[in-house]
This record gives C-alpha cells, structure tokens and sequence, in this order.
C-alpha cells in the first residue's frame, strides 16, 4: 500500500504543479503560500521540481516572484532523502521565499516507511546519510530553515505518540507554522533557537514567551500581525 500511494501521489503532482500555475496566472492572489504534510509533502515537492525545470530559462531570482510562491511548509515529510538532495542540487529552493521542514528523530510513522521503502532514508526523520559539506550549506543557507519539534512541550507520549502529527496537535509547532506562513519571518525571528554548530532549529522553554513579546497573544482568529519590527 505504501508504494502504491506514493506513486498515485506522484502522479498527482501534475495536477498540483498546474493549480499553482493556475492562481499564480489566473486569480489576483498576490503570494501562494504551501503545506505538505507526510506523503504529500512528496506530491508537493515533486510539484515544485517540475515548476523549477520548466523555469530553467528563467532567471533564478526571478522565479518566486513570478509564480507568486511565498513559504513552502514540509511537515514530517514522507521524502526519500537522496531524491530530495538532487531536487536541492537542480535549485529547487529558487520557486519560492523560503522552504521550511519539520523532522521528528522519534517519527515511528517515517520508521516504518524507511522499511517499507528497502531502507531509504526520509527527509522527515535525521540520519546519518547526510554529509558534514551537507550540513554546512544547510547551516548557511537563508531559503532552507530544518525545525526540530522535540522540545516543545515533550510531545511524544503525550499529543503524538506516533511522533508524526505532531506539526497540528502541538500548539507549540502549529503556532509555529502559522507564523511562517503568516509572517514569512526567519525562525530566529519567530523566536526559535539554534545552537552553535548545529543545522536545526529548536524550540526554547520561554518560546511562548518570546512569541509573546514578538507577536502578541495568540488571536483566536485571523491572521497573526507582529507588533514590533
């Protein structure tokens, strides 16, 4: 079943890569913001590749702007890692602002498809495949921002004991989320952390103080506007 839904997914992905054309072209919407989530973050990302090629004649700077994508959210992404690598390789980072993605180290769900798929490591959960050279570039870049749910509330065992639906069931990850796609702000600027030498981003104990003093309480609705530049 699980190949047989990633290939249906990527078969979606046609159809995804020409809505996005499609609101970008057709609609006055001004920025397309994204969220994949597990294998659709796959459908989402195989999108945005075929969007890339087709853009090769385009200059790169040019090309967010011109298919109005802002954030892309990868949540607990159902990717083959090495595929995801080549995709960075061919500049898939150039068709939007800012790519962010969501990994879990404790992602029980990704484990199983790592087996399923004959050992292929997931983009969704960190492993040993990716390379010292690997995590340098992903420290420096300003596009690619890996965001490390595990302090946040300790939510395995109690809103995901899975460990892969954490990106909506912790308020601490979902408020994170909204901000990105809300606000388009850096995750240093949403309030998270990272330490010296490390690629990812982390969650630190006063985080909803911190949002506090950069956002303001949480709004029951609408969109979350920051009240201090």
């Amino acid at each position: 079943f699980v190949n047989k839904d990633r290939l249906s997914g990527r078969i979606s992905a046609r159809a995804l890569r020409q809505l996005i054309l499609f609101l970008g072209e057709e609609t006055d919407v001004t920025s397309i913001n994204l969220i994949g989530y597990s294998a659709g973050a796959e459908v989402l990302s195989q999108a945005l590749y075929q969007l890339r090629l087709a853009n090769s004649h385009v200059p790169a700077e040019q090309i967010a702007g011109n298919l109005k994508l802002g954030q892309v959210v990868l949540a607990a992404p159902d990717i083959d890692y090495s595929e995801f690598r080549n995709m960075l390789l061919d500049r898939l980072l150039d068709v939007a602002e800012q790519f962010t993605i969501y990994i879990n180290a404790e992602d029980r769900v990704l484990l199983y498809s790592n087996v399923m798929t004959t050992g292929a490591p997931r983009l969704g959960r960190p492993h040993e495949i990716v390379s010292d050279i690997e995590r340098v570039l992903y420290r420096q870049s300003d596009d690619l921002a890996f965001v490390n749910p595990q302090n946040s509330e300790n939510i395995l065992g109690e809103s995901d004991s899975r460990g892969h639906s954490y990106w909506f069931e912790n308020p601490w990850v979902l408020a994170d989320v909204m901000l990105t796609v809300s606000t388009g702000r850096t995750p240093a600027q949403r309030g998270l952390v990272r330490h010296e030498g490390k690629v990812v981003w982390d969650f630190p104990d006063d985080y909803e103080r911190r949002t506090e003093a950069l956002f303001g309480p949480l709004p029951e609705t609408g969109k979350l506007r920051p009240i201090a530049e």
